[in-house]
């Protein structure tokens, strides 16, 4: 907006009040005019929050319901044949396996939130070797899906971290790799050592994570959008305890991914993760 003369002369005082005037009006539209936007994207915010949940909710009750049906059948088939209970531990151990596998869904979900809220997830320490770590994963991993896993790991890795986290992280990573790689293309674990970090790399074939998505792929409850259109289900949660779990350590997780080498995902870890913990009040 521009407010001039024809001529060149000082503004009279009245004018002068009328521009002070017309100022002080536009100011409070202007502010009213922010309030409007900031007020529209929290509606916008919550509105994307409140779907969120709803989804999550439903996801969360469809994927309970499996292992505790299983779990429940089982138990019932024992309590009807108990004398044959010494001859059902198959039973006994999906039942057992089910139960595993409900009680890690929520904890990946308490930690989850837990993140969510800005808290690092509780470490217990312990000097372990992150090639170790590693050929625990690949080998449950081949169990589960085959021989498509590699091990590419230098000799003693060693450092101050928790193994139980280190697992569940690379465990995530393998995982997705499956979910969302090429299916017949192998999937290679890496853990190599450069001064006083760690590295361990998780890489694959497949479609590639856009820019965009890189940078949100971390956040909780958050999937690209090929994963959202392809049929792999999940719940975003996966990426999030990995980033959780080098957060933990004082370290960093990084994704690269394009057309010629692929995707690798990359957690990067100090020797000792101690000094990074917070200290007790």
């Amino acid at each position: 907006m521009y407010v001039g003369l024809a001529e060149v002369r000082e503004f009279t005082a009245r004018e002068k009040g009328r521009l002070l005037s017309l100022g002080q009006q536009l100011s409070v539209h202007l502010d009213n005019a922010k309030l409007y936007a900031n007020l529209r994207e929290k509606i916008e915010a919550l509105q994307a929050e409140r779907a969120l949940r709803e989804h999550f909710v439903s996801v969360l009750a469809h994927d309970l319901r499996g292992p505790l049906s299983a779990a429940k059948s089982g138990a019932q088939l024992l309590m009807r044949h108990p004398e044959r209970l010494d001859q059902r531990r198959d039973v006994a151990l999906r039942i057992d396996r089910n139960i595993e596998r409900t009680d890690r869904m929520v904890r990946d979900l308490l930690d989850a939130n837990r993140i969510q809220g800005g808290q690092r997830l509780p470490l217990r320490l312990d000097m372990c070797d992150l090639g170790g770590v590693a050929q625990e994963v690949v080998e449950e991993l081949i169990a589960l899906h085959g021989d498509r896993f590699v091990l590419q790991a230098e000799e003693r890795v060693r450092g101050i971290w928790s193994a139980e986290e280190l697992r569940r992280a690379l465990w995530n990573l393998g995982s997705n790799a499956i979910k969302y790689g090429a299916a017949t293309e192998p999937i290679t674990f890496t853990v190599t050592r450069a001064g006083d970090r760690a590295r361990a790399s998780v890489h694959n074939r497949g479609p590639v994570i856009a820019p965009a998505d890189q940078e949100q792929i971390f956040k909780p409850f958050t999937r690209t959008h090929a994963a959202k259109e392809g049929p792999s289900k999940g719940w975003g949660l996966g990426l999030t305890l990995v980033w959780g779990c080098a957060q933990a350590h004082g370290g960093t997780v990084s994704a690269q991914s394009d057309t010629a080498t692929g995707t690798t995902f990359s957690l990067e870890l100090p020797l000792d993760a101690r000094p990074y913990q917070p200290r007790e009040p």
